[in-house]
């Protein structure tokens, strides 16, 4: 028999409470995800990644452990300039 890791996701999500796990997804950057307002406190699938998120939320999200706490908008490169600002891409 074979066992899915998601388990202690869905038990993490219950121990610290559905409104706490919402409210860190938020502080991390999952700020315009309207889908996450729908949890309320009835359902740790949650944590199964059931929520409809943007992947440059998620990016940004995932950014803030990468950035040692601090949150980060992203960007879009609009051009790459050479040392004398000469247009590469």
């Amino acid at each position: 028999m074979r066992s899915s890791n998601n388990v202690y996701f869905v038990k993490l999500v219950r121990d610290v409470g559905i409104e706490r796990a919402i409210e860190v997804a938020r502080a991390h950057g999952l700020r315009n995800a309207d889908s996450l307002d729908g949890f309320g406190s009835r359902s740790c699938s949650l944590a199964l990644g059931t929520a409809e998120l943007f992947p440059m939320e998620v990016a940004a999200a995932y950014g803030v452990w990468a950035n040692e706490g601090v949150r980060c908008d992203p960007y879009l490169i609009e051009r790459v300039e050479d040392r004398f600002g000469e247009v590469l891409y």
